[in-house]
């Protein structure tokens, strides 16, 4: 669910099933936002509110970026990838939506959708199996769209793009030549920390792993490249961490045990 309440209106946005849905929890009346044949699978809204983007996964899958204030489709990709949209994410100046396919073997790509001129991605990459399993999370560095992390359930890549590249270059975060750093829980979300060169992952266990970049060589990673910092057990009771955002310059956290928690940078 998204907040598009400011000064000038009362609504919050949802998807049921195959429709969205843009709410004034005054008024109470709704605008349906119709034309997935499909359930959708992932939502976005723009900083600003102006902005909200829907994507399903399934045959005849779409892309859609609407405008939140009519509820009138302004940019539509047809088929974005060949299974659907599994997840997405957009870029803070809200001009590039970076998606996950819902296909196998998967698929990344990044869409300037401000382009009417192309149709098509930016840049677009396959990943091996072996790379990252079966991604389910992309994030945007809030300070640079052109970096953005992805994460498995056991892996995560940091990467990055031009405009003269058609793909992604990209490296796996270091975790530690004995892996005695790796943990068998699962990694739920992955995102940057304002205002730094880090990024934390969340776990099912409570845990985040902190990545920094390295600035010496140390033999693990290469220098410039984000490296495991640390751990650091958040829930004692090792509750899973299913949301992870930042507010400011605060770390937030959605807990399995149904409390939310904020985090200064030393968390």
């Amino acid at each position: 669910m998204h907040f598009l309440t400011d000064e000038d209106r009362t609504e919050i946005f949802y998807s049921a099933a195959h429709t969205g849905v843009i709410y004034n929890y005054v008024t109470k009346k709704q605008k349906l936002l119709q034309g997935h044949c499909n359930q959708i699978t992932s939502i976005l809204c723009s900083e600003d509110k102006n902005w909200v983007v829907t994507a399903d996964a399934g045959d005849d899958s779409m892309l859609v970026v609407w405008n939140s204030h009519s509820g009138t489709p302004v940019r539509t990709f047809l088929k974005p990838h060949p299974g659907g949209i599994k997840m997405m994410d957009l870029s803070a100046d809200n001009r590039y939506i970076a998606t996950l396919g819902a296909d196998e073997p998967q698929t990344c790509s990044l869409w300037d959708w401000t382009d009417k001129d192309k149709d098509g991605p930016q840049v677009s990459m396959k990943f091996d199996y072996q790379t990252i399993g079966s991604a389910h999370w992309i994030k945007f560095n809030p300070m640079d769209p052109h970096e953005l992390a992805c994460n498995g359930k056991n892996r995560v890549l940091f990467m990055k793009w031009t405009y003269q590249s058609e793909t992604f270059q990209y490296y796996g975060a270091a975790v530690g030549k004995d892996n005695s750093a790796q943990k068998e829980e699962a990694y739920t979300k992955t995102i940057f920390l304002p205002s730094t060169e880090k990024a934390v992952t969340g776990t099912a266990n409570g845990e985040i792993l902190v990545w920094e970049v390295s600035k010496i060589k140390t033999g693990i990673g290469q220098i410039g490249e984000k490296k495991l910092e640390k751990i650091v057990q958040l829930n004692i009771d090792q509750s899973a961490i299913n949301i992870l955002l930042t507010v400011e310059h605060y770390l937030v956290c959605g807990n399995a045990d149904g409390t939310i928690r904020f985090y200064d940078v030393f968390f």
